[in-house]
């Protein structure tokens, strides 16, 4: 996972692009893929992204599309001198799949998650708008990649069906993770 050279790994440009892959194992930017089915903004319209003192930040996704690599530009609009935030909104709305009337205003902060699509050398984007922050806990994470002995590690090789978060470790020393709707406060 990787937040684009133009973005400060804080979180507080207007416009923060991020980067994971699409991964055959369903880790880093894997369940992106799913906001392209019927039924799945519906119960998963938040996602969020925990930074390791604790810090929450809390999207709506309010536009996703797939776009061709000739099309970089669609990505990266904001960082065109040439172009508005608003203009870059407009875009990311018109390209969208589907409306789902989440309202986007030149005042907000948004991110976007890119991946590889499917099929192809195609990217598709996921893109959100900034609702909410709150500080989950006092301090930093502290990750235990040591098993005891009488657990077994989970088979990172095998997909699963089941549809739950996804916590991944970045590179800006913070998590993402999906939520199914419901605020983990």
């Amino acid at each position: 996972i990787t937040i684009d050279t133009y973005n400060n790994p804080d979180l507080t440009d207007k416009r923060t692009i991020i980067y994971g892959h699409n991964r055959a194992d369903m880790s880093m930017f894997a369940k992106l893929k799913y906001y392209k089915n019927e039924g799945y903004w519906e119960t998963h319209p938040y996602f969020q992204i925990i930074y390791e003192d604790g810090m929450v930040y809390r999207y709506q996704v309010f536009s996703y599309f797939d776009v061709m690599p000739t099309e970089v530009d669609s990505i990266n609009i904001f960082f065109d001198e040439n172009n508005t935030f608003e203009d870059c909104l407009k875009m990311l709305k018109q390209r969208s799949r589907r409306d789902h009337g989440v309202e986007v205003t030149p005042d907000d902060q948004i991110v976007t998650l890119v991946t590889c699509a499917y099929f192809g050398t195609q990217r598709f984007l996921v893109n959100a708008v900034l609702v909410d922050t709150y500080q989950l806990y006092e301090g930093e994470i502290s990750y235990n990649t040591e098993y005891p002995n009488d657990v077994t590690p989970p088979n990172n090789n095998q997909a699963s069906t089941e549809d739950t978060s996804t916590e991944v470790d970045t590179s800006t020393e913070g998590d993402i993770s999906t939520e199914n709707g419901t605020s983990t406060e």
